[in-house]
């Protein structure tokens, strides 16, 4: 969030695009949580786990970028961005 009110705050139109969780392979997060349930046959979670998110696929998010960007109509804009 700070890095977004820094950059909104320069001279250049910003766009922003805020998703709870951003998931994809390669990542270290991703691929702990594969590793987690490789290995495991079951496993005692914290209770955090169980809050409702959106998370949105990396991919997804790639393709937002994609039309987002030079889009006039979304300068200044913040969209929240997640999957189903």
């Amino acid at each position: 969030m700070q890095t977004a009110r820094l950059l909104a705050a320069g001279t250049v139109p910003v766009t922003k695009l805020g998703a709870a969780v951003v998931v994809g392979r390669g990542s270290a997060a991703f691929e702990t949580v594969v590793a987690l349930v490789d290995r495991l046959p079951v496993m005692v979670a914290p209770r955090w786990v169980s809050m409702p998110t959106q998370p949105i696929a990396l991919t997804d998010v790639v393709a937002y970028l994609r039309d987002v960007a030079g889009l006039e109509a979304a300068l200044g804009q913040t969209f929240d961005v997640g999957g189903p």
